[in-house]
């Protein structure tokens, strides 16, 4: 008797979940994973063949990923990263399509010293052309501010605080501060 063939693995990208997901490690305790949804298959998958996988698993805590397709099926996400001292900044990866690998190299959108980067959102441009992520940054003396960056399809600018000089009120609680961008599609 012949060996029955495997079925084919799931082929469309129809979703891409993100999370904060525990590694069970001290030095690293959250990477950032992802996982597809194939609508017409009705599961969830990656191209590692697994049901979640990591879109990579760097030195420090990864939490409160966001991301946002175009209209031709790439992705960005972003998140916190945690860079040392208690301090977090913004990172990114580009999703390929399915080109290995899978995911771009994660990299900051920027690098800001003694500030503490968290809570991004991210808005990706109908045609990939172009993204503009927010995030909450507390700088020093804990006062928060919401800043943005934009992606111009290779590189991000400079950040800079939208809500500079007047920040959010000092009441607001944190949970309240959690930023959200989308673009108008016309």
């Amino acid at each position: 008797p012949t060996a029955p063939v495997p079925p084919m693995p799931p082929q469309r990208v129809d979703a891409i979940a993100v999370w904060s997901h525990e590694t069970g490690t001290i030095t690293n305790l959250f990477d950032i994973y992802y996982s597809i949804y194939d609508d017409v298959a009705g599961v969830w998958w990656t191209l590692e063949g697994t049901e979640m996988a990591p879109i990579a698993s760097l030195a420090g805590n990864d939490t409160c990923p966001a991301i946002s397709f175009d209209h031709y099926g790439r992705a960005i996400a972003v998140w916190s990263h945690e860079t040392g001292g208690g301090y977090h900044d913004i990172y990114y990866s580009c999703w390929t399509g399915g080109l290995m690998p899978f995911w771009t190299e994660p990299t900051p959108v920027a690098e800001t010293v003694g500030v503490d980067d968290l809570d991004p959102a991210i808005a990706l441009w109908k045609d990939g052309s172009e993204a503009i992520a927010v995030w909450v940054a507390y700088i020093p003396k804990g006062i928060p501010e919401l800043w943005w960056s934009q992606w111009n399809g290779t590189h991000w600018v400079e950040p800079t605080a939208i809500t500079y000089p007047d920040p959010w009120p000092s009441e607001l609680d944190v949970l309240n501060k959690k930023p959200e961008i989308a673009y108008d599609a016309n």
